[in-house]
């Protein structure tokens, strides 16, 4: 049975999987611009029951606080560009003497409640806190393998190595949107029939005259994984296939994904 994925692989598909067929991948979505405190204060009216007068007072001084930080009105504290975004740059014990409070723990209390919007990353070396007002993005490949890298944590007792963290993100990028951890996770837990479609995709290699050779992998492995992703993604969409038939539902994102499949099949 053919199957079309949304999301087009930049590899060669495997022998095992010619039928697989990609379209254009999608386009990262424009920066969002600056919410005006109007739409701040209906933003918190939505986030569900009021908040105590003083955290409504401390929640509305930092969201100024960070629109100020980037706008470039306030001294101190930088605007970064990330990953599609500009968000505002400043060590927690800082927002916390702009705020006016003592502790950094109410300050990552406050980034919990919407529009603010909380991330990390690395700058100069230094582990730096990112904070901006809007909606939330959908996960960016680096959210997507950082999910993934602690599912292999849970299986295995072990993170992945620092080397491994890229192909993750290949991982992230090529599979089906909002699937990538489904996916990772379905090999983690069948490794052994996941191992099986390795061995006969190699054999195929082989007999075409393709350099490749067997490797005996016992646990589970991040780069076998992705050099071999192809055959994930049809595992996964095989025990799919094995739900539609117990007449149980599948996610969304499988029926967009695989609409050929999956198209008459109610969302679970």
């Amino acid at each position: 049975m053919a199957i079309r994925i949304v999301k087009k692989a930049k590899t060669q598909v495997p022998h095992s999987l010619k039928i697989l067929k990609g379209l254009p991948q999608l386009q990262e979505p424009p920066p969002e611009p600056l919410a005006s405190m109007p739409v701040l204060a209906k933003a918190k009216k939505k986030a569900g029951k009021p908040l105590r007068r003083d955290k409504f007072e401390r929640h509305e001084r930092l969201c100024k606080l960070i629109q100020q930080t980037i706008e470039g009105t306030l001294t101190g504290g930088m605007a970064y560009d990330f990953e599609g975004f500009v968000w505002a740059v400043r060590p927690e014990p800082e927002w916390a003497k702009l705020v006016g409070v003592k502790s950094v723990d109410t300050i990552t209390d406050l980034t919990k409640l919407p529009p603010i919007q909380k991330d990390y990353t690395q700058i100069d070396s230094t582990k730096a806190l990112l904070l901006r007002l809007g909606s939330p993005a959908p996960p960016s490949p680096r959210k997507i393998a950082t999910a993934m890298r602690k599912a292999f944590k849970a299986k295995t007792g072990r993170y992945p190595k620092p080397k491994e963290f890229p192909l993750l993100k290949v991982l992230a990028e090529e599979w089906p949107d909002d699937l990538q951890v489904q996916i990772f996770q379905t090999a983690l837990d069948e490794w052994v029939p996941f191992k099986v479609g390795v061995a006969n995709e190699i054999e195929a290699m082989k007999a075409k005259g393709l350099k490749a050779y067997h490797r005996h992998h016992h646990f589970p492995s991040v780069s076998v994984i992705c050099k071999f992703r192809q055959i994930a993604l049809e595992l996964y969409v095989m025990r799919l296939q094995e739900k539609v038939a117990q007449g149980k539902g599948v996610p969304m994102a499988a029926i967009t994904a695989f609409p050929k499949l999956f198209g008459h099949i109610k969302p679970k």
